[in-house]
């Protein structure tokens, strides 16, 4: 099935996936596509040529019976034709029956085929309803890929909502913290230089003639 094999560029979704979002959105009584074909796995195991031929030998076994018990027994008065006689004519309706139900069954089979663009007579049912098979166990996993990946996508969200928030967090932190540093080091700065202005000044009353520099902040 090629569009399972077929992904996106970021090799995370296959095209079935994406074509299920859709129909998700759009038309989601279309997916119960799979949950309307309960006998799929057994149709798969069905040779409609074995039915076929099983019902012409079936047909052609029983007109030779009933040909041999008309002409064979025509005139005896036997208990053996006593009992075949009601036999032979319940088994010529259950074999009426069965055969319109294959002839219903062949042209329900054609209506099938050519539905899905198949030619019925060149397609059989094992591989008609394999290919349906697959592909509604196709349209089970992509829905359940989806939720997972909602799933996930809702998880990670998550995730990077709380990091953001652990990282505004630390900002706020840092920027509280900020200004008391700073204070503390403008007041040290302005220690130092008052420091050096005293050593300076204290040095000018003993050398009169050295420049003091100007230190006023």
């Amino acid at each position: 099935m090629k569009m399972v094999d077929t992904k996106s560029t970021d090799n995370t979704t296959t095209l079935l996936q994406f074509i299920v979002k859709i129909l998700e959105k759009q038309s989601p009584e279309l997916l119960k596509f799979s949950a309307e074909m309960t006998n799929i796995d057994a149709a798969t195991r069905v040779s409609l040529q074995s039915i076929q031929s099983d019902m012409a030998t079936l047909a052609k076994e029983y007109n030779q019976v009933k040909t041999a018990l008309e002409t064979t027994f025509k005139d005896q008065k036997d208990r053996f034709v006593d009992l075949m006689t009601p036999f032979i004519a319940k088994a010529g309706e259950d074999i009426e029956n069965m055969q319109l139900n294959l002839k219903i069954m062949e042209d329900k089979y054609k209506d099938a085929c050519l539905f899905y663009g198949e030619d019925p007579k060149t397609s059989q049912p094992e591989e008609f309803f394999g290919i349906l098979a697959k592909f509604s166990v196709g349209i089970q996993d992509a829905v359940k890929a989806n939720q997972q990946a909602l799933v996930n996508a809702e998880k990670n969200a998550r995730r990077e909502d709380a990091r953001v928030k652990r990282q505004a967090e630390l900002d706020t932190k840092k920027k509280q913290a900020a200004p008391e540093g700073q204070d503390n080091v403008v007041s040290e700065l302005v220690g130092a230089l008052q420091g050096v202005k005293a050593i300076l000044t204290d040095g000018h009353s003993i050398y009169p003639n050295t420049i003091v520099p100007n230190l006023e902040t």
